[in-house]
């Protein structure tokens, strides 16, 4: 979204059905995920940091359905790769209070 806002415009017409994405909506879009993914990675505020990434990332596998219904039609069966990385972010959703390495938020802690 930052180094080719066009790529990100034409993906958001095609999977989300948002034609004409602007590059300033474009570093928006990517500054905001940007944070997001890096209070997931560091553990900051559990609940939202994981559920805004399986919120973008359910999103994300939800709207490249057509890719699933027709895995060999385009010869691109990478979008199956979605499919257990959504399940481990459900996991790491549920699971999230016992994600307890190398985290910011040490008030979420769970005391096993």
């Amino acid at each position: 979204k930052f180094i080719n806002p066009e790529h990100a415009a034409a993906v958001f017409a095609k999977f989300y059905f948002i034609p004409g994405l602007s590059n300033v909506a474009s570093y928006i879009l990517g500054g905001i995920q940007s944070i997001a993914i890096a209070a997931f990675v560091m553990g900051f505020q559990k609940t939202w940091s994981y559920s805004a990434v399986l919120l973008m990332h359910g999103v994300s596998t939800v709207s490249s359905y057509q890719q699933f219904l027709s895995p060999y039609a385009d010869a691109n069966i990478l979008f199956f790769a979605a499919l257990p990385m959504l399940a481990g972010c459900v996991a790491l959703f549920i699971l999230r209070d016992y994600d307890n390495r190398w985290v910011i938020d040490r008030s979420r802690v769970a005391r096993t």
